[in-house]
């Protein structure tokens, strides 16, 4: 053979050797990964880099074979004991798992440990998969055990909605976690009836996510017309219950609670306050609900005591509103039990309160009216308020500053503004008079004989049409 033809044998023969080396780049990189990260290992402190490639696909895989993580990336290192994989322009990557969705993620630049299959990014890294999708500077996410841990503050959408949170750590395939200071904005969403019309903020010091259950501790929430506070609310998705514990605090258009526990029946529209409650029933067309201290019922004066104080006023425009039962929307009424359940569904509002109810209404400085019964039932549809005794006897009692004192089996009246129907059951008591209200009586020639004549006074006016 010629000195020319094995120049050109040659020749192409080194061409063919770079153009095998040259489609083969992500290959090597495989073939590195998959080799025993241990072996022929003389220090394990070094890690100079021994192979870098740019523009590059990155893939990396088990010890079966099987694919656990891609990415597109500006450039790749790997080091001498082939322990860490350094990426730079991280785009396009996932983690991939049989039988799971794919956990995305990109970042400025990233650290992949093989063997444990752990991406440590830097830089603007985002990671995403069902139901999530985040981002921090900083981020580590286990791709063998399915954990993502941010330490640095984190946003973006979570669930049906988007958080803000100073860390969380998740583990994306059992769905439990935590996360710190967290700021949840959005809908409560409700599988059987759609999301909440409006958009939710919460507010929690810690949230511990539990699948299906999620626990804000130290927490606030507001739709914009309503605000909550609790110790602890505990929201579970799947059943639809909300159970808020702890210094709880409700302030809404209609009445401000105080209780030590509230449970919230989201697909059956009920909610339960128990634990010495006290609700603040605001005055129609109050203003916008606003953070502020529900005020202490009144005690009632003892009969001792009250008897050295100045009579009531005796001025009928004093007291008309006291007794006029149909303006019983326009002033606070200030209400104590050991539990009040509402139904809020539209067409069935109602709410019963049991744990010997009171309630005071303050009209004035000096005029008031208080109301006592083992149980109350107020429809709010009819705008009809039901106080019950439970045992025998009258166990209901109405008094006002005028100085009226009854008691009843059982009482009803009409809350709808200028209605003042009432009705009782087995009354008695003192209804106040005064001695100018009183007809004449008569001075003699009555006409069934006797000295002093006439028949005795009816109860007229305000009270005896109501009673």
């Amino acid at each position: 053979m010629s000195p020319s033809t094995k120049f050109r044998w040659r020749q192409a023969f080194t061409s063919l050797l770079l153009l095998a080396g040259a489609t083969g780049a992500v290959w090597v990189v495989r073939d590195i990964l998959r080799q025993d990260p241990a072996r022929g290992l003389s220090n394990r402190n070094e890690r100079p880099v021994t192979l870098t490639m740019t523009n590059s696909v990155f893939r990396s895989y088990g010890a079966d074979g099987r694919l656990v993580a891609e990415a597109t990336v500006d450039s790749i290192g790997v080091t001498k004991d082939r322990m860490r994989v350094e990426l730079a322009g991280v785009k396009q990557g996932q983690f991939l798992r049989p039988g799971e969705a794919p956990v995305g993620f990109t970042a400025a630049s990233a650290v992949y440990y093989p063997p444990v299959e752990t991406l440590e990014g830097q830089g603007a890294m985002r990671v995403r998969g069902k139901g999530f999708d985040l981002t921090s500077e900083t981020g580590k996410y286990d791709g063998r055990q399915g954990t993502m841990d941010i330490r640095t503050p984190v946003k973006g959408m979570f669930g049906p909605g988007r958080i803000e949170a100073k860390t969380i750590r998740f583990n994306t395939k059992t769905n439990i976690g935590v996360a710190e200071k967290l700021t949840y904005r959005g809908k409560l969403q409700d599988p059987d009836v759609g999301a909440t019309r409006r958009d939710w903020t919460i507010q929690a010091e810690r949230t511990d996510l539990r699948g299906r259950v999620y626990i804000h501790s130290r927490a606030r929430a507001t739709d914009g017309e309503v605000i909550v506070r609790a110790d602890r609310i505990e929201q579970n998705t799947e059943t639809q219950v909300i159970t808020c514990i702890g210094n709880v605090r409700y302030w809404g258009p209609d009445a401000n609670v105080q209780a030590g526990r509230v449970t919230i029946f989201r697909r059956e529209r009920r909610a339960i306050f128990g634990t010495n409650v006290q609700m603040l029933v605001r005055p129609k067309n109050s203003p916008p609900a606003k953070e502020e201290p529900i005020p202490p019922l009144a005690p009632v004066v003892p009969d001792e005591i009250a008897k050295n104080r100045p009579a009531p006023s005796a001025d009928p425009v004093a007291q008309d509103p006291v007794r006029d039962t149909g303006n019983l929307r326009q002033y606070p009424i200030t209400i104590r039990a050991e539990q009040i359940e509402t139904t809020y569904a539209r067409g069935q509002r109602r709410a019963k309160a049991t744990g010997n109810p009171q309630a005071r209404q303050q009209i004035s400085p000096t005029s008031w009216r208080l109301a006592f019964a083992p149980a109350a039932d107020f429809d709010v549809e009819a705008d009809w308020l039901i106080l019950r005794s439970t045992g025998q006897g009258r166990q209901v009692r109405l008094i006002n500053s005028v100085g009226d004192d009854v008691m009843a089996r059982e009482i009803q009246l009409s809350t709808r503004e200028g209605d003042d129907r009432m009705s009782a059951q087995d009354l008695t008591g003192t209804i106040a008079i005064d001695e100018e209200d009183l007809p004449p009586r008569s001075t003699g020639g009555g006409t069934g004989g006797g000295t002093g004549g006439g028949t005795g006074p009816s109860l007229r006016g305000p009270i005896g049409t109501r009673l």
